[in-house]
């Protein structure tokens, strides 16, 4: 017998195979009394119109419970008082002060452009789509480059979260950020994978040499300091004179320092930065060695309430420090390879006795080789210009002569390092001479022993085979 179309299953009527444009099934829901509550959209497949039904159903009062707000609601709030609701919320005002002004930010000079004044129920996973692509490939207002991968994640998180407060408010039944079988396609990926790769540390060596670098002169107690104790850059950067006890050798923290983008927010006349709890929210105290203690030693002057590491009594700014480690690695950091090339000897990046030997043969030669530079550009510019290059290159000459000078047998180049990674050699030094995990993510400020597991446990790899060789060793001698 044929069957008889159009005939109804679950909510849905079957049009059957000659429907009108092809839209064979339609979903057939009742919502709520009066104009506009009953929902009968049509599609052309039966898993279309299954995903609608299933999303109307959830529009409806479950278990007899009356909504926070009628289903549909979203349909009469556009994105800029859903963001005025989300920024409100519990969710947003427990968390600390920086990832509030963080989100401000984001809203205002990210989110905010695009969706100001969409009503929720209208927002749909391609337009989402489409503004990823967007952010990916459209220069940035007042730039010529899209905005960083950082920033376009940063951009849909927002608004993911934001639909995610909407759906537990019932102002509308799926967050459209996500695709019908979940996940999001548009969200850009890190460069270089997902962080999980090994942090860059220094040896103690390294270390010595990079705080010796010309470049930070003025900072070799701080080098020095941070390498050794592990701080994150918002904790010393937020240090007082009264934090750091002389007689015990230890520094207590009790607070960082967090950089915000925009205007209006600045700490001890430092712009973009304000003043908050640790990263955990929690005190911790650090042990400080008695050699670093002595370096740091002339900072600690009254008042009590000094920033222990300032300019002129502000906070020193990242980018001042990060500026100051680049020029120093590159004067230090591959002294090795320079000298190599120097000599006319094989690139191994390592200082071996015969390297170390022809320090005063690279020395001469560059010598030389400066004053034919010199002579060069003297018949080439006159005046200012020709005074300015000739300082550019006699200080890479002089920059060359000291690190050369001052390494030793055993010496190894080390890539350019970044504030945080003299927190990643502190950590690196006490996992590499067996400090018990519970014990370093007490010194490094972590959550629980699981963050230093994950964060460093490329540092544990080898500590597999050691264990492999203990266990190999008992069980010989049980034999």
């Amino acid at each position: 017998m044929a069957t008889q179309y159009p005939r109804r299953l679950d909510e849905l009527i079957d049009h059957g195979p000659t429907a009108r444009a092809g839209k064979r099934w339609q979903v057939d829901v009742f919502l709520h009394p009066g104009p506009g509550g009953r929902k009968r959209p049509r599609f052309r497949t039966k898993a279309e119109a299954e995903a609608e039904r299933d999303r109307l159903r959830k529009m409806k009062t479950t278990s007899g419970r009356k909504p926070r707000n009628t289903a549909g609601s979203g349909s009469r709030t556009n994105t800029a008082e859903l963001w005025e609701q989300f920024r409100a919320s519990a969710r947003v005002r427990r968390t600390g002060l920086r990832n509030q002004a963080d989100l401000a930010e984001q809203w205002e000079n990210l989110v905010r452009p695009k969706w100001e004044h969409h009503l929720l129920d209208r927002i749909t996973y391609k337009q989402i789509e489409e503004w990823a692509q967007e952010l990916a490939t459209e220069p940035a207002p007042g730039r010529d480059r899209p905005r960083s991968v950082k920033r376009q994640r940063d951009a849909l998180a927002l608004l993911t979260r934001m639909l995610a407060y909407a759906v537990s408010e019932q102002m509308i039944p799926d967050n459209q950020a996500y695709r019908p079988g979940g996940g999001r396609d548009y969200m850009p990926s890190i460069p270089g994978g997902s962080g999980e790769t090994a942090k860059h540390a220094l040896t103690a060596r390294q270390l010595n040499r990079l705080a010796d670098a010309e470049a930070l002169a003025r900072w070799r107690d701080l080098i020095l300091f941070a390498g050794t104790t592990g701080l994150r850059w918002q904790e010393w950067a937020r240090l007082e004179v009264a934090d750091i006890n002389t007689h015990r050798r230890t520094v207590t923290v009790t607070k960082a320092l967090s950089t915000v983008r925009g205007q209006g927010h600045s700490f001890r006349g430092r712009a973009g930065l304000i003043d908050g709890p640790t990263k955990t929210h929690e005190t911790r105290t650090v042990p400080v060695t008695a050699e670093v203690l002595a370096l740091i030693r002339p900072r600690l002057t009254p008042p009590a309430d000094q920033l222990v590491f300032n300019i002129k009594g502000k906070p020193i700014a990242h980018t001042t420090l990060a500026k100051a480690m680049r020029d120093a690695s590159a004067e230090v950091g591959t002294a090795v390879t320079r000298l190599q090339e120097t000599l006319g000897r094989p690139i191994t990046g390592y200082a071996d006795e015969a390297t170390i030997s022809g320090v005063p043969a690279a020395i001469q030669a560059a010598g030389e080789r400066l004053g034919e530079a010199k002579a060069k550009l003297s018949d080439q510019y006159t005046g200012k210009e020709l005074r300015d290059r000739l300082a550019t290159v006699q200080k890479a000459h002089d920059d060359d002569v000291a690190a050369w000078r001052g390494l030793r047998a055993g010496d190894e180049d080390f890539r350019p390092l970044a504030p945080h990674g003299l927190r990643h050699t502190a950590i690196s030094a006490l996992i590499n001479s067996g400090v018990p995990v519970t014990t370093v993510a007490r010194w490094a400020g972590h959550r629980s022993p699981t963050v230093t597991l994950n964060t460093y446990s490329h540092l544990y790899a080898g500590s597999l085979d050691e264990a492999g060789e203990v266990m190999a060793d008992w069980l010989a001698r049980e034999q």
